[in-house]
């Protein structure tokens, strides 16, 4: 076996393109591994850190003409569906965002999403610091409120808890924090901030 691997040693030394070939294809292939082994422990053997995960559903449209066997859907075929359904005790819903924020040191972009204000009772997590979304904030006229990630909150603002009550400029509009955000919120939306889901009922008139 040693005078194999010497062989080895001398030939991949007589030949450094190909070393190099070599050990780019060893990397890669031990860095696709090493990511596919992170989101299967993190969705299939470690358990989900939510309240009940067994009993949570995934709900989502499909579209067969582009292939895709799961499709985001409207904000009115959330609510058919909601008003709809009787296998379920409660739904919720994410969509995704982008905020610049200004007025607060310089200016940075993030991305984030929209959550209905049910989503923290049904997974069952709580804010690190303030409160979630309550029932009404996502409807028009009502205050304008957001919610921002325990990272973002120790990175940019020192961890400060005073940051709850006080405004962020996201996108040019003012926004109140109440909340600090869980990092496990991440596996149902990625990002640093949140906003309520707007829904506009007298929408499905027209």
């Amino acid at each position: 076996m040693l005078n194999d691997l010497r062989y080895a040693v001398r030939m991949l030394g007589k030949s450094p393109l190909v070393t190099l070939a070599i050990v780019l294809t060893v990397a890669l292939g031990i860095g696709a591994n090493t990511a596919i082994f992170s989101v299967v422990n993190a969705v299939m053997l470690r358990p989900l850190p939510f309240e009940q995960p067994d009993r949570l559903v995934w709900v989502a449209e499909r579209n067969d003409k582009l292939n895709l066997p799961t499709f985001a859907a409207s904000v009115l075929n959330y609510l058919s569906w909601k008003e709809q359904q009787s296998t379920f005790s409660e739904l919720g819903a994410v969509g995704f965002a982008n905020f610049n924020l200004t007025g607060q040191g310089e200016p940075e972009q993030f991305t984030g999403g929209t959550l209905t204000p049910s989503l923290f009772h049904l997974v069952g997590i709580k804010p690190v610091l303030g409160r979630a979304f309550t029932e009404g904030e996502d409807r028009p006229g009502s205050a304008r409120v957001a919610m921002i990630g325990e990272g973002l909150w120790r990175r940019r603002f020192g961890g400060d808890p005073s940051i709850i009550g006080r405004n962020l400029t996201l996108s040019g509009v003012d926004y109140t924090v109440v909340g600090i955000a869980p990092a496990s919120l991440a596996l149902l939306s990625n990002g640093d901030i949140w906003i309520p889901l707007p829904i506009q009922p007298s929408a499905r008139s027209g």
